[in-house]
């Protein structure tokens, strides 16, 4: 453990500090001209040099601050000259990976867009405020009502202390609503998928992607295939700021955001104020789940480091009630530890955090879960769209006790994984990357992989062991009623991330199937495809069919598409619409509707009346013993 005094010491007499929220890419300015910093100590990330698992589990409990990426024989630590120091004490070879430089504040006179102006209330060049992403989820509930429902499922620990500047927790549920749907219940009709962001509060870019995904689902819902079959079947919920307390700190440094991690628990020990790179208060919520393992290895009993664990499992509020959110999605699907949860099991779960590009599975502290299979197999099929390597925390980062993926799944048996966000170098590395990161890359990247958690969420731990369809189209936009219409898509069994460990194994395609307008669950029939080079004997086969038009109504029709392979299962659906026209020739442009990172996707908007009936949002809360709510309760 680093020395605090003399840290604090030197850090006492900088009172003006602002700009140790430093990381990897974050060194460059948002605008032009620099403006002015005042006198910090210099933070860099360092190479941490392992020899074996035994280094990786010491370093990971030495209440150090370790960057979500590493190399083939170091891992990496963000701190001051003293953090290094200390390090070499406990016996690492350390060496300087790359100093930082303070955040550079943005200089919006230099904007000439009015991309500046238009973000002007935000931070850090246009980073949301918590405010900011809690109006959002008011105006897409507004703006959507058949489609969304806002709840405040609880309350931050500044709000449960009686601090000053106290937050709620918001978690927003999305679906076609039908009677019933996105209630605080875990008797649900639809299966759920969750996806949340900014548990660690630095890390900016999660809560971005977040926004993005809101409105992906909400503005393409009736126009792009794949969203409205999301939309119709699963309901998906999606937390955008787990850890607002914290993200208030970050924000506090305008345009020098603090590297707050933790939340705003202040009552715990005598840290850093204002907050640096290696010390401050809080708890690291994801390391305070009540997860089996709560307390072991990669967590830390020091109140201003930065894996500090908290008292208990889920001392903190935010932790609590989270956990209480997921109960009330997910029944309980598992039984102890070591028990298998069953193929019939649903339910998906992805927390965002931030950096390294990773797709991590369960569990956190070594070994395998009682379904690793299933897990790797939904875990490569997400990397197949955003190419991160894949594999367990202690295979390819570090191993983490107490963290939100392995509550989820030693507690519910829900499918949970952990994407970290943003590479381990370059622009648009780090915990804050330059806003226009997340368009750039970050979200285009990660769009696909999100998706297709979303799609497999009825049977996250079947259908992944089926392959992919992607890429499904039609050989005309339009087919008059007197003709036919081709409709075709890829199906492949080795559509898998590349990276990673022990990537599953592949087997020859050798089915596929179509359903016009009605998925299996709604009754529908499947009608079976050919391939187009004569045999399903491929891993990778392009099926295709014809459809005859002649009893079909005049309007959009949508096909859904599967494959199955040798072993006998059927993978994800993927969707294309066509429109049925009254008599005349068809019309000869091919509309590619599966969305892929490569594909630029293009369908015709249909006109669609929807007639929904609003879920009821009557909820009682549970208390605890002393009284106090505990619950969710529902947003007005």
């Amino acid at each position: 453990m680093p020395p605090l005094s003399s840290l604090r010491l030197a850090r006492s007499l900088r009172l003006a500090l602002l700009a140790l929220a430093l990381i990897a890419g974050s060194q460059l300015a948002v605008g032009g001209a620099d403006a002015e910093q005042p006198d910090v100590q210099d933070v860099s990330i360092w190479r941490v040099f392992v020899d074996d698992q035994t280094d990786v589990e010491a370093l990971a409990n030495g209440a150090y601050d370790l960057v979500e990426g590493r190399g083939e024989n170091y891992l990496l630590v963000v701190g001051e000259d003293g953090v290094a120091a200390q390090l070499r004490r406990d016996g690492f070879r350390v060496q300087r990976d790359r100093q930082l430089s303070p955040i550079k504040g943005v200089d919006g006179r230099l904007q000439t867009n009015g991309a500046f102006q238009a973000a002007a209330s935000t931070f850090y060049g246009g980073y949301r405020t918590v405010d900011e992403h809690y109006a959002h989820l008011n105006q897409v509930a507004s703006d959507h009502g058949g489609l969304a429902t806002v709840y405040d499922y609880g309350d931050s620990w500044r709000k449960t202390s009686g601090a000053a500047n106290p937050n709620e927790l918001m978690v927003i549920c999305l679906t076609a609503k039908q009677s019933g749907d996105c209630q605080l219940s875990p008797n649900s009709a639809k299966p759920r998928a969750l996806v949340m962001a900014a548990i660690h509060a630095r890390e900016l870019q999660t809560s971005e992607v977040a926004y993005r995904l809101i409105d992906e689902l909400t503005d393409l819902y009736g126009s792009d295939p794949e969203v409205t079959m999301i939309m119709d079947t699963t309901e998906t919920w999606i937390v955008p700021v787990a850890n607002p307390d914290g993200r208030e700190i970050v924000e506090s440094g305008g345009n020098s955001p603090y590297l707050q991690r933790k939340n705003a628990n202040d009552t715990l020990g005598n840290c850093s104020e204002p907050p640096t790179a290696s010390n401050h208060h809080g708890v690291d919520l994801n390391r305070n789940a009540s997860a089996y393992n709560y307390g072991g290895t990669g967590t830390s009993t020091n109140p201003c480091a930065q894996t500090y664990r908290g008292s208990g499992p889920a001392s903190e509020p935010e932790q609590a009630f989270l956990e209480a959110l997921f109960r009330d999605l997910w029944p309980d699907q598992k039984g102890a530890p070591g028990d298998a949860v069953a193929s019939t099991a649903t339910g998906t779960m992805i927390t965002m955090h931030s950096y390294g590009n990773l797709v991590l599975l369960p569990p956190g502290a070594g070994g395998t879960t009682p379904n690793d299979s299933e897990l790797r197999h939904l875990a490569f099929r997400m990397s197949h769209y955003n190419g991160y390597r894949t594999g367990t925390g202690p295979e390819i980062l570090y191993g983490v006790t107490g963290a939100t993926d392995d509550f989820a799944y030693y507690d519910l048996g829900v499918a949970s994984f952990t994407y970290e966000l943003s590479p381990s170098s370059g622009s648009c590395s780090g915990f804050t990357p330059n806003y226009s990161c997340v368009d750039s890359s970050i979200w285009p990247t990660n769009r696909d992989a999100l998706m297709y958690s979303l799609k497999v969420a009825g049977s996250p731990y079947v259908t992944p062991l089926g392959p992919t369809a992607l890429s499904a189209s039609t050989s005309a936009s339009s087919v008059s009623q007197n003709d036919s219409i081709t409709v075709s898509a890829t199906v492949d069994d080795d559509a898998l991330g590349t990276t990673g460990i022990s990537r599953p194994g592949t087997q020859n395609v050798v089915a596929a199937e179509y359903y016009l307008d009605a998925l299996p669950s709604a009754g529908g029939t499947p009608v079976a495809m050919s391939a187009a080079d004569g045999s399903f004997n491929e891993r990778s086969e392009t099926a295709q069919a014809t459809i005859n038009a002649s009893g079909l109504s005049v309007g959009q029709h949508t096909v859904y598409i599967r494959g199955r392979d040798a072993g006998g299962t059927w993978g994800a659906f993927t969707a294309v619409t066509f429109d049925v026209t009254e008599g005349g020739p068809t019309t000869t442009t091919t509309t590619t509707t599966q969305p892929t990172t490569t594909t630029t996707t293009t369908t015709t908007q249909p006109t669609t009346t929807t007639t929904t009936t609003e879920p009821s949002t009557t909820t009682t809360r549970r208390t605890n013993k002393n009284g106090k709510p505990i619950g969710p309760r529902p947003r007005p």
